[in-house]
């Protein structure tokens, strides 16, 4: 199908996905763009509900490429000129989708002896898509994002997971009483991020049933969750503090280091 008018009641409908974020968990869709991050949700199996293409600016080929198994109904062609209007990139490249959004993790599942990742009140749409590209890599269990945190399906922060969130199981807006009740029962130790105070990282034993929380770029975890967990600190040699995605980051490498040495020691 080929649309020529901007005010096409598809193409108004996407502007307002990328800007709306109660329209977007009302209707449980998402906005995805840009090449690479359409082909990652389509490899992840999401189901697509709209499909906007430029093929002047993708090449037919790669246009035909990704709109391959879509229905036709679900497909429209765009000129350059209207889907430049449209982007929300600096850089457009001609292929935007409307995705349907993957159901809330339900706490089953996957491996215990994998960390689980709790965000608590993290801001930065780039600062929670490296986070959850981060757990993804390190072979984190799933991410919990409590209550104000940022709205992971905010097109920003999808881009910065490069598509972690269509693979990592993710549970959003979550009280976080009711997730520490979760947690002790399930018997889970809570490891916090603090820039300063805690057991230094090398000597924080981060294998088993750990949920590691990194809390707000300016406040970080709530006191709630410091009361209760174990305080974890990155020493080092200079500045106050990292920044909470690196911090994070770090944190899960160190756990699945002390994890490949524990599978190591074992096959010995």
């Amino acid at each position: 199908m080929r649309v020529e008018s901007p005010d096409n009641p598809r193409l108004r409908h996407l502007r307002r996905l990328a800007r709306d974020r109660r329209l977007r968990h009302r209707e449980g869709l998402t906005l995805v763009e840009g090449v690479q991050l359409a082909r990652e949700a389509l490899a992840a199996g999401v189901e697509v509900e709209l499909a906007v293409l430029a093929p002047e600016m993708l090449g037919e080929e790669e246009a035909r490429g990704l709109a391959a198994g879509l229905p036709a109904d679900r497909v429209v062609e765009v000129r350059r000129s209207l889907f430049l209007a449209l982007s929300e990139l600096e850089s457009p490249q001609g292929v935007a989708l409307v995705v349907r959004m993957p159901p809330p993790w339900d706490g089953r599942g996957g491996r215990g002896d994998r960390p689980l990742l709790v965000v608590d009140r993290l801001q930065d749409p780039g600062n929670l898509g490296t986070l959850l590209r981060a757990a993804e890599a390190m072979g984190g269990r799933a991410a919990v994002l409590l209550r104000g945190t940022v709205d992971v399906w905010s097109p920003k922060v999808v881009r910065g997971s490069m598509g972690a969130v269509f693979r990592l199981p993710l549970r959003w807006d979550v009280a976080e009483e009711a997730l520490l009740e979760e947690l002790a029962a399930g018997g889970w130790r809570l490891l916090a991020a603090l820039p300063r105070g805690g057991r230094p990282l090398w000597e924080s034993r981060l294998e088993g049933r750990v949920a590691v929380v990194v809390g707000n770029e300016a406040e970080g975890v709530s006191p709630r969750i410091r009361l209760r967990a174990e305080a974890v600190t990155i020493p080092m040699e200079a500045g106050e503090s990292l920044n909470a995605a690196v911090a994070g980051a770090m944190i899960l490498y160190e756990a699945a280091r002390q994890r490949a040495a524990v599978q190591q020691k074992a096959m010995l």
